[in-house]
């Protein structure tokens, strides 16, 4: 009878060290491969930033090709679109979280089709009349684009936000 006893108390124990080895195995797999699975979802949605903003600009200097947009302006937004497609990669890797990223993003993706796409689709009287309104524009938005650059060249973030703040009201 002691010898039973002592054969299902052994059993017991190797059950218990086995769900207790079951259970680290399955804190281990949560801990270490779901953190890896984690961290590459948020690299994906860095480069997905980054293509999404890159093809929206390709639609819409191909949209400004196709509508014939006069040579001067035509090379203003495309230096603009060119400065856009070389500055965001550098801020969706390296300042992926902060506001700079996404009015920059934002850039890309609204602000210059929302003032180019109405312009677009006017008459070419009305082109006429609003050309130089475009221009300013794209201008400004240029200049504010160098001087991002030249924050990122100099390593100087401590004023990205509130130069982020002023992009993104001067052209929502």
């Amino acid at each position: 009878m002691l010898s039973e006893f002592y054969l299902l108390f052994c059993k017991g124990i190797y059950v218990f060290y086995l769900l207790i080895g079951l259970l680290l195995l399955i804190i281990f797999y949560f801990f270490f491969y779901k953190k890896k699975t984690i961290e590459s979802k948020a690299v994906e949605k860095e480069v997905d930033a980054t293509e999404s903003a890159t093809k929206n600009l390709l639609i819409l200097n191909l949209s400004i090709r196709e509508k014939a947009l006069e040579t001067e302006l035509l090379h203003l937004v495309e230096k603009l679109i060119d400065d856009l497609r070389r500055i965001l990669p550098r801020l969706n890797s390296d300042f992926k979280t902060s506001e700079m990223a996404w009015v920059i993003n934002s850039m890309a993706n609204k602000y210059l089709p929302n003032i180019l796409n109405p312009y677009l689709s006017l008459n070419e009287s009305a082109k006429h009349e609003q050309k130089s309104k475009l221009e300013e524009s794209i201008a400004s938005m240029d200049k504010e684009l160098s001087e991002v650059e030249t924050m990122l060249d100099s390593s100087d973030t401590s004023s990205f936000e509130s130069k982020a703040r002023f992009i993104k009201h001067r052209f929502q």
